[in-house]
């Protein structure tokens, strides 16, 4: 029999995470948790004592006149399964712990009970990432590299800056970069690489040391600073020992003065249950709510949510993007998406050149400068990385070709001038951050989400971004010189996604050049605007409806009828929906059970017939969907109400005339199955695309509201009107059916335009003429979409 104990240890199967506190030992936090696991075990009610028969020698009493013994049975309760003879139920409850962490760090530790121990065991020998934050002293070093341990030497750390720190960071990442490569056995230039980026991290493959994924720093307050950490295969002892390093490399000494766990594997710190809950019940709580969210992750792919790009106004290709996976990083490029050169090239190169006594024409010098720029880069390709060159020598030589263009050959001259120029570019004075670009990462980081860049800069960038005020958002700055490869080889992208360490699908990349950024992030899986190709031709009809559509909310259905500007595409929207319902197609089916069974059908096979005409609808659907591109909208539509007005005719006839011909109920059946066939070809594969084409965005969820309400009335009224218009029509029921069709063909063929292979700016240009007729043409001719592929650039200019 299951006990209230034993129900109560099946909840407690799986995992959870716990807040070890510093100093306290993982063997004292797992005996407590075990401790109070067992007091809420131990302290449920035991299972009511069974009762067991036992017979009892009596006798028969003083007063009876025979002495004899009597036989007598009862009820009494077996004590050998009382928790006084048999002790506790549970004498042992047995808590696995992960990852775990010794007495001088704190932070997350997961344990496992009952059958979270299998699952524990094997989170363990995953390569799962874990995130720590690390707080260090300049000044000291010791013998155990924390600032409890005996000290063995002091230093002074005045010359220790936050940028020297950073780079020291960033030589850091990079060797253990270059090592995840090397123990994952893969190539980095080879497909394999590149699938594998995709998908998610590289992870080593075997026994492997420590790798760090992520450094950063986080807080610089000398002599105290604070890094965060994602590692692989750590010990909180290589943890401290890393600080001890970068002290080293300051040519000075640090020590760790705490290390904190913030997340292991999928338990972040704030499901960690704190001292106050290792309770029996909060316990359960926390493992119940681990099991129902990788419930959900197993059974919806993984959690939607919506991450709002149209924060950041300068960007292309803002939208509402609605992840299948959470988005964890986004990476971003610089030059026009976050910042922009403060005036033109051809401004600030006569600038420099007037200090230098010569007096250029800044047209002149803009067109000098875009060719040899392009002269450059072919060839010299991202910055002659490939010929052995770096990014100064190839910038101070565009600059000298450009000068030299406009007729300055004094080498020395050209010399001072191009390296004026850049070191002019390397500061912050020759640049201007968007207005809402420090907003929208800083919106970002608010979100959780971490930041990085890819950009086809050269190793200016970080200077740039530092003296903008924008460094301190991103994780990790990477370039096309730094990369050895530029956009769009989508090389760079796969570089980013091993610095990311995360899959593909949780990145999103925001740039503000279609080649360079969307198509290219776009091709290697990164999360994207959509999911198919963009042809050309798409893109202007979108730019296009947009342009004409800025500035505008979108309408609702009674405003329609007082815009005079979409009152024929309103009334087409009207009469066609109202026509699908009142076209007699729906009716046609009231008839068809008695048109089977006069044509000599048994009625046990009529079922069967009726198949038929679902199959008929099903073929229609079909052939609409292959001659619906090539014979057009209006065609399709009205052909079908033509035919179905002919098979309405002929339908009227074969029923009056049923009684004089054999063979009249095989046209009757022949009409039912060809006006559905009809039907399914024209109105019903048409009609509920027409909105789509013929109103805008702010327009057509209001045209579809009305639409879909027309169509669900003409069905009420149909259905309460037909049995009555058969008792008064009888067999020309169908006449006023037949007339319908009529009236919509010619409506369609005297109003609709064809709307195939047509823009919405042209075919909202035919109903302008119907809606103003007789009017001035006020239509605005000149609102085209002015949208050009711009010239693909491998970096920023001077």
């Amino acid at each position: 029999m299951t006990t209230q104990a034993i129900r109560l240890f099946r909840k407690m199967d799986g995992l959870f995470a716990v807040y070890k506190p510093q100093v306290v030992h993982w063997k004292h936090v797992r005996d407590s948790i075990e401790s109070s696991l067992l007091k809420a075990l131990n302290s449920c009610p035991p299972p009511a004592p069974q009762l067991a028969v036992q017979f009892q020698l009596l006798s028969s009493g003083e007063n009876s006149s025979s002495k004899d013994l009597v036989l007598s049975p009862s009820m009494l309760p077996t004590l050998a399964d009382h928790p006084l003879v048999t002790g506790p139920q549970f004498h042992k409850v047995h808590v696995g712990v992960g990852h775990r962490l010794d007495a001088f760090s704190s932070g997350v530790l997961v344990l496992g009970v009952g059958k979270g121990n299998g699952v524990l065991e094997h989170l363990c020998k995953s390569h799962v990432t874990r995130d720590y934050t690390l707080e260090g002293e300049f000044g000291k070093a010791t013998d155990n590299f924390t600032d409890t341990g005996r000290v063995l030497e002091k230093t002074t750390y005045d010359h220790v800056t936050q940028d020297k720190l950073e780079r020291v960071l960033a030589m850091i990442q990079g060797a253990n970069q270059k090592a995840l490569i090397t123990y994952s056995q893969v190539d980095l230039r080879t497909q394999e690489a590149y699938e594998l980026a995709v998908k998610g991290l590289l992870y080593p493959h075997g026994k492997s040391p420590p790798i760090l994924t992520g450094l950063r720093c986080i807080n610089f307050n000398p002599p105290h600073f604070t890094l965060e950490v994602q590692c692989v295969n750590e010990t909180q002892k290589y943890l401290r020992k890393l600080i001890h390093e970068v002290g080293l490399e300051l040519r000075t000494s640090a020590v760790c003065s705490g290390v904190r766990r913030t997340r292991d594997g999928p338990f972040k710190v704030e499901n960690a249950l704190t001292r106050q809950h290792w309770t029996a019940d909060s316990i359960i709580q926390a493992i119940a709510h681990f099991r129902k969210t990788t419930r959900k992750i197993r059974k919806s792919g993984m959690l939607c949510v919506s991450f709002l790009l149209s924060q950041h106004k300068t960007c292309r290709f803002p939208a509402v993007l609605v992840m299948r996976v959470p988005v964890r990083w986004v990476l971003w490029d610089v030059k026009d998406t976050l910042l922009k050169v403060r005036r033109s090239v051809g401004v600030q190169y006569c600038s420099e050149a007037e200090r230098a006594g010569l007096k250029l024409p800044p047209a002149q010098v803009e067109t000098a400068f875009r060719q040899a720029y392009r002269q450059q880069s072919r060839l010299f390709p991202n910055y002659g990385r490939a010929q052995g060159m770096s990014s100064q020598v190839w910038w101070t030589g565009l600059v000298r070709d450009t000068f030299a263009q406009c007729g300055v050959d004094d080498p020395a001259l050209l010399d001072r001038l191009a390296n004026n120029l850049y070191d002019n570019f390397c500061g912050p004075e020759n640049w201007e951050v968007f207005p809402d670009s420090n907003s929208t990462l800083k919106f970002c980081s608010a979100l959780g989400l971490k930041q990085g860049v890819v950009s086809n800069f050269d190793k200016r960038m970080e200077g740039i971004l530092r003296g903008c005020g924008l460094l301190t958002h991103f994780s990790f700055l990477l370039t096309s010189e730094e990369a050895g490869v530029a956009k769009p080889d989508p090389a760079i992208f796969t570089q980013a996604l091993v610095r990311c360490g995360v899959p593909a699908s949780s990145v999103v990349h925001v740039g503000d050049h279609y080649v360079n950024d969307y198509l290219t992030s776009r091709s290697l899986a990164l999360r994207r605007l959509r999911g198919g190709e963009v042809q050309r031709e798409e893109l202007d009809e979108i730019l296009q409806e947009q342009n004409e559509t800025k500035g505008e909310c979108a309408k609702q259905p009674w405003e329609l009828l007082t815009d005079r500007s979409v009152r024929w595409q309103l009334i087409t929207v009207v009469v066609l929906s109202c026509a699908m319902q009142l076209c007699g197609n729906d009716s046609i089916y009231f008839y068809a059970s008695y048109v089977f069974q006069e044509a000599g059908i048994s009625a046990g096979q009529i079922q069967y017939v009726t198949i038929g005409t679902g199959m008929c609808e099903f073929t229609a659907c079909i052939l609409c969907n292959l001659l619906i591109e090539r014979l057009g909208r209006r065609l399709m539509l009205m052909g079908g109400y033509v035919l179905m007005t002919g098979w309405a005719v002929v339908f009227t006839v074969a029923l009056s005339l049923e009684n004089l011909a054999t063979w009249m109920p095989y046209l009757s059946m022949t009409c039912i199955f060809t006006y559905i066939l009809s039907f399914g070809m024209g109105p019903a594969g048409v009609t509920g695309i027409l909105p789509t084409e013929i109103f805008n965005q702010t327009t057509r969820p209001a045209a579809y509201m009305i639409a879909g309400s027309l169509m669900w009335l003409n069905l009420f009224i149909i259905g309460m009107v037909f049995s009555f218009l058969v008792s008064g029509l009888g067999q020309y029921c169908f006449v006023p059916f037949g007339a319908v069709c009529l009236l919509t063909a010619l409506y369609i063929q005297m109003v609709l335009p064809e709307t195939k292979g047509k823009t919405l700016s042209m075919i909202t240009k035919e109903f302008y003429r119907l809606n103003y007729r007789g009017q001035m043409n006020m239509y605005p001719e000149g609102k085209q979409a002015q949208y050009q592929l711009a010239e693909i650039i491998h970096s920023t200019a001077l």
